[in-house]
Formats: structure tokens, C-alpha cells, sequence
């Protein structure tokens, strides 16, 4: 994984974030989604990987974190709707 071009590994973790479910169909909650992705980036930050998943500030990433707020943004949107 910490060998993969950003670029790809960013594809990867953007298309992973769209599809985790729970055995039930659920999906998983936002916070479970950021744990993962917490445990990716600390993986890479002990392999020296010169960029951090969800603390960059450029380009690099930028597609993982675009899809994670979008996606986080619609599960809490599901919640509202779900309890009101």
C-alpha cells in the first residue's frame, strides 16, 4: 500500500469509502469510515509516507476527502431524516 502512486492509492481509498456495509445492509457510521482511514494514514506515517490521507492541505488526496465529506454529509443527512 505505502508503495502505490498517491494518485492510485487516493482512487482506492475514495472507491472503499463509497462501498463498506455491515452485514445487515447498513452502512457504516462516518466515525467508523474516519477510523479506518486513521488506521490507513498512521500505516503509511511508519512507512515515511510523505503525505497524510486526511491532513493535506493539496492535491494529494484531495479525492478521498472529497468523497468522505460528501459521503459523511449524506449519512448524517439520513440520520435526520431517519429520526424526524
Amino acid at each position: 500500500m505505502h508503495q502505490l502512486d498517491v494518485d492510485i492509492l487516493d482512487e482506492h481509498i475514495a472507491t472503499f469509502i463509497l462501498s463498506p456495509q455491515r452485514q445487515d445492509g447498513t452502512e457504516f457510521e462516518p466515525t467508523s469510515i474516519r477510523a479506518i482511514i486513521s488506521r490507513l494514514d498512521q500505516k503509511l506515517k511508519r512507512h515515511k509516507h510523505p503525505f497524510s490521507i486526511m491532513n493535506e492541505k493539496g492535491p494529494q488526496f484531495s479525492l478521498t476527502r472529497e468523497t468522505y465529506n460528501a459521503k459523511n454529509k449524506s449519512l448524517k443527512k439520513q440520520v435526520k431524516i431517519t429520526f424526524f
